[in-house]
């Protein structure tokens, strides 16, 4: 018997001096962090040329990304870069970069 888990946590995403309060979804086999376009202002939005493959084996077409963003939860932040995902069903995805990156531990800050 196989059983899947889905792994869901409230954050704050801090972008510049901008707070957004989302549920992301912890995803072990996703190699990059995604969010959903369109959730954050287009104004933090950078190019990108980014190829992501899902789990179906489709490409996702990707035009943006975010390199810089704070992941907060209980008053400690991460460092983290995102792509953004046009037709996303998921506001936040964290994948292997956010469970696997230590040094990205900012400290405690008030949020």
């Amino acid at each position: 018997m196989i059983t899947t888990h889905k792994w869901h946590c409230n954050i704050k995403l801090l972008v510049k001096n901008e707070e957004f309060n989302l549920v992301a979804l912890i995803d072990s086999g996703a190699d990059l962090n995604c969010l959903q376009e369109g959730i954050i202002p287009s104004k933090y939005y950078e190019k990108s040329s980014e190829k992501v493959l899902s789990a179906n084996n489709s490409y996702m077409k990707i035009n943006y990304k975010l390199s810089s963003a704070k992941i907060c939860k209980n008053k400690i932040c991460y460092e983290a870069s995102f792509v953004l995902v046009k037709n996303m069903n998921i506001p936040c995805i964290l994948g292997t970069p956010f469970l696997s990156d230590s040094d990205t531990i900012i400290g405690s800050v008030k949020v």
